[in-house]
């Protein structure tokens, strides 16, 4: 009866050990992929920005080149929310809500600020998303660093 005892006690504590591996494993794995993601993104940013900042483009398509920048990182600023959302305590995740609101609150005014002097013009959509973009990349990476 003793070894039947000791014998399940120690099948609970290695499945305890490798349970508790599995999920240091996921991590890593989780960690890897969210900077394979990154890396993704980072690549495909800077192919854009080396667009408009060597392509002979129309302010046309410099406009729409910015949107897709701003929304490239937008998009990964939700993924990286989405991932904190999962994997912080619920205290960290909450800070982070309130941090992410004032975060947006601020972002919103420095991009209305950036294109105060160009409304109207066809190069506002172009200044705004820039501000827009380098703002939220900024913070994808704040974000990054709460993850690692």
């Amino acid at each position: 009866m003793r070894k039947t005892i000791i014998a399940l006690l120690l099948l609970c504590l290695m499945a305890v050990c490798l349970t508790g591996c599995q999920k240091k494993d996921d991590s890593a794995a989780d960690k890897a992929e969210l900077a394979n993601y990154l890396a993704s993104v980072e690549g495909q940013s800077n192919a854009l920005k080396a667009s408009l900042e060597n392509d002979p483009l129309p302010q046309v398509d410099m406009n729409m080149k910015s949107q897709e920048l701003r929304q490239l990182w937008d998009t990964a600023l939700t993924m990286m929310l989405d991932k904190a959302k999962s994997v912080l305590p619920k205290a960290e995740w909450t800070a982070l809500t309130e941090a992410q609101n004032a975060w947006t609150a601020a972002t919103e005014t420095a991009v209305a600020a950036a294109g105060k002097d160009w409304e109207g013009g066809s190069m506002y959509p172009l200044v705004v998303n820039m501000e827009a973009a380098r703002l939220t990349e900024a913070r994808v990476y704040e974000v990054y660093e709460m993850l690692k």
